[in-house]
């Protein structure tokens, strides 16, 4: 009995600590332009997130999982892609959030944390 016990605890650690490398990071984009975004892409290395549009004002946000090192970049329609100045990995954690405009990146707000 005690060695079950022993079993499923180590087995409930593993799953724990596996869990929390992969949460990945929440990313938070709000459009402070005066126009919609059509059909936003957020990029990072080895992975894409098809958010679809942002309306004037409003925010949107998606948990990303780069495969190495990246930073972000946004795609949206009629537009050249944003880069966003931030480092992230494999294994990070926390939030990101950024407001931009139909042409730049207005502000970067970084909590991300290395798991």
């Amino acid at each position: 009995m005690k060695k079950r016990l022993l079993l499923l605890l180590i087995v409930c650690a593993f799953v724990a600590c596996s869990r929390s490398s992969s949460d990945g990071v929440t990313f938070i984009v709000k459009n402070v332009s005066t126009e919609p975004l059509r059909s936003m892409v957020v990029h990072v290395t080895g992975n894409s997130y098809a958010i679809g549009d942002i309306e004037a004002g409003a925010s949107k946000s998606v948990v990303l999982h780069p495969t190495s090192d990246s930073h972000v970049e946004l795609a949206f329609t009629d537009h050249p892609r944003l880069k966003v100045d931030c480092y992230l990995e494999y294994g990070y954690g926390g939030t990101l959030a950024t407001e931009i405009t139909v042409d730049r990146v207005v502000a970067v707000k970084d909590s991300t944390i290395r798991r």
